[in-house]
């Protein structure tokens, strides 16, 4: 049993066979997409034929405004620090603040459903990076924005209904330089930043956004590591069965 703002939820579970894999949409492409996903930007899904970003709503980034102002408003009530009891006031203000929180969440919620749906409808094969959520946490100046986002929620809905519809999902590793690797000429760079926008590569000259080297470099990293269990994990929709040879 769980609380989220006012609402009271109740786990449990059942007993039931696996459902068959439905593989409804033959029409996708047979090539992988990377998908990069950040901060800045939501994600920036590419293969070496095209590529789109995907952005957070506005409505979210607007609650999450009047989040952050009414907490900076609230901040020299009586919480129940220090051994004081919190105040009548700052009760109505948790009270407010689960609520503002469980709105957000089910914001955010919608959106990552809605938004893998989309991209299920139209990909069948996808490279994503395994992050280390709870590292990339660490970075106090990050943690919030990366807490919002929903990383892993968004790879879990996608991983999911990516297998269930016949596709299959590589995980590159979280030691996978994507970010610093010329998706033109394979080259790493070391001197690449976080604060770094755009992608210069010292060797061949390409100029890119940062965010779709990435993606491309990703496209590349799952068409190469398919068939293989080396530096990657793989997800199929038949529990791995025959997926050992391209045959």
């Amino acid at each position: 049993m769980s609380r989220t703002g006012e609402k009271w939820f109740v786990s449990f579970s059942i007993e039931a066979e696996k459902l068959p894999v439905q593989e409804l949409l033959d029409e996708r492409p047979q090539e992988f997409f990377g998908i990069d996903v950040g901060v800045k930007q939501f994600g920036t899904i590419a293969s070496s034929k095209e590529n789109h970003t995907i952005s957070l709503p506005e409505s979210i980034k607007e609650e999450q405004l009047k989040l952050a102002k009414f907490q900076w408003r609230n901040r020299n009530k009586q919480l129940g620090t220090k051994g004081k009891p919190p105040s009548k006031n700052a009760i109505k203000y948790y009270k407010k603040l689960r609520l503002n929180h469980a709105r957000i969440a089910n914001m955010r919620r919608d959106f990552i459903e809605k938004t893998t749906t989309k991209i299920v409808g139209n990909i069948k094969h996808v490279c994503l990076e395994d992050l280390n959520v709870k590292g990339m946490m660490q970075n106090g100046k990050l943690a919030a924005s990366i807490a919002r986002q929903g990383f892993y929620e968004f790879r879990e809905r996608l991983t999911i209904k990516i297998v269930a519809s016949g596709g299959s999902v590589v995980l590159a590793s979280q030691w996978f330089p994507s970010s610093k690797t010329c998706h033109n000429c394979g080259q790493i760079n070391p001197e690449l930043k976080l604060s770094d926008r755009i992608y210069n590569c010292p060797h061949c000259g390409t100029v890119i956004d940062r965010d779709l080297n990435a993606a491309i470099v990703l496209s590349q990293y799952g068409e190469v590591n398919q068939f293989t269990r080396v530096g990657c994990t793989r997800i199929y929709a038949c529990e791995l069965e025959g997926a050992d040879s391209p045959g």
